[in-house]
């Protein structure tokens, strides 16, 4: 439960952003980022009318699994609502199951995604990978 909890982090990842290093409209979403330990890769976009968009890339090959496979390639989300500024978050379905995510971006090179599952709730910080904005 963790690690789908953990990767559904990671595919939230896009939900608010709180800046610190720059004014907001210097600081965008959009690229390819990383989770702490290269467990996974991730493409984040705007989307819609100024929403987040994911799609889960790559998963670090010991730690892929019958069910978290089937996710590569596909949107984890689409059309997260921007909540303010710098903030998207909402609702996320996947397998069924309904969770609550926020994506904050830090800086130019660190988001960070936190969902929650009831009151169970797990932070993941990502980097941009180089090259890729």
């Amino acid at each position: 439960m963790r690690r789908l909890l953990q990767l559904i982090c990671g595919a939230i990842l896009l939900g608010a952003f709180f800046v610190t290093l720059a004014p907001a409209g210097d600081l965008r979403p959009d690229g390819y980022w990383v989770t702490e330990g290269q467990k996974a890769r991730y493409r984040v976009a705007t989307c819609g009318r100024q929403q987040l968009c994911a799609t889960l890339l790559w998963i670090r090959p010991d730690l892929r699994t019958a069910r978290n496979v089937r996710y590569i390639n596909r949107s984890i989300f689409q059309y997260l609502p921007r909540q303010d500024e710098s903030r998207w978050g909402g609702e996320v379905t996947l397998e069924g199951r309904t969770f609550q995510g926020v994506v904050e971006l830090v800086d130019y090179d660190e988001m960070r995604v936190t969902g929650c599952v009831f009151i169970i709730c797990d932070t993941v910080t990502m980097s941009r990978l180089p090259g890729n904005s």
